[in-house]
């Protein structure tokens, strides 16, 4: 908490605890996707694509509530 206290990112602060690498949830592409399907209008962020400073960004802009 310290880390994050001293406005290092999530990623930094789980990095030092030895937690950098999660795997990825098998079945998760496939769900969003099917989301996506069903909310024509929305955007899709996956892979290197999406990030703790894009998730950010789309919460400051209003786009993430959307």
């Amino acid at each position: 908490m310290a880390l994050l206290s001293r406005g290092a990112s999530t990623r930094n602060a789980y990095s030092t605890l030895g937690l950098a690498k999660w795997p990825n949830l098998p079945g998760t592409l496939t769900e969003v996707t099917a989301i996506k399907n069903i909310f024509k209008d929305s955007e899709v962020y996956t892979g290197e694509a999406v990030d703790e400073s894009k998730i950010k960004s789309l919460s400051k802009s209003g786009i993430l509530k959307n």
